[in-house]
């Protein structure tokens, strides 16, 4: 299993994960968008919503995962915690990076999981969609 990283930037987040977030409008985020693979398949899309704020003391290290999993720091951390789970069929049109997907996963419908975490008490935001490859 390998990530590729599609995107590392600074910038707003959609309306709808400020929401998730209770991030006022027009606040900016650390978003991390990568694609999980396995040999020559994807098999997830992930994006990463962290609000700049939860990017302190211990946490961070958010900011320097590159290839790294998320997962790794979530999981292994004393004090993290996932405060909700949402699961649902969505369609990639919609999607804040569409255009970065692979081909043939543009224009159709995925399943998607939604997480909220708390990392060290601060929100962070992660949606994985799961891409043909994994049917």
């Amino acid at each position: 299993m390998h990530i590729d990283i599609l995107g590392l930037h600074c910038t707003h987040p959609t309306r709808e994960e400020s929401a998730a977030l209770g991030l006022d409008s027009g606040r900016r985020a650390w978003i991390r968008e990568i694609l999980l693979c396995c040999g020559e398949k994807n098999w997830v899309y992930a994006r990463t919503v962290i609000p700049l704020a939860s990017l302190v003391g211990s946490n961070r290290v958010l900011y320097t995962l590159r290839r790294r999993s998320l997962g790794d720091i979530l999981f292994r951390a004393a004090r993290a915690r996932r405060k909700w789970l949402q699961y649902q069929s969505v369609s990639t049109t919609g999607l804040p990076s569409a255009a970065m997907l692979p081909a043939g996963e543009q224009n159709r419908r995925l399943w998607a999981r939604r997480s909220l975490f708390e990392l060290r008490e601060k929100p962070l935001l992660l949606t994985e969609y799961f891409l043909s490859s994994l049917e």
